[in-house]
């Protein structure tokens, strides 16, 4: 019967970990702190009782946290250089090029009193 528990908590923890790489791939990020904590639970209790898990299943749990991981250092890769395209963007935007009345180019700060003259 133990052995019965250890197969389905180890078929339980592989539906977990489709389920979040699902959840990751689609973009539904609140959802994945939720499937985390039930990932962990079944991995301390699958921890001890491996030997009675078939070499088989462990491995596709092997695979698929291999797989997991790489997806969201890909996602967290991704953040990152949004954010910076983002704090680009935003520095930029806080700069005006204007022309001056003698012709010059002249960079004034957006929100910053301009001597910007409505025609």
């Amino acid at each position: 019967m133990i052995q019965n528990n250890v197969q389905l908590e180890a078929q339980s923890l592989v539906e977990i970990l489709a389920e979040s790489k699902s959840a990751a791939l689609a973009g539904e990020f609140d959802r994945l702190p939720l499937l985390g904590q039930k990932i962990e639970r079944l991995m301390v209790s699958l921890q001890s009782d491996t030997g009675q898990v078939d070499a088989a299943t462990l491995q596709k749990i092997r695979d698929m946290a291999r797989s997991n991981t790489t997806i969201a250092q890909a996602i967290m890769k991704g953040i990152n250089a949004a954010s910076l395209d983002v704090q680009a963007i935003h520095a930029n935007a806080q700069k005006l090029a204007i022309y001056t009345h003698s012709g010059k180019i002249e960079e004034t700060q957006i929100g910053q009193e301009s001597r910007i003259r409505r025609m």
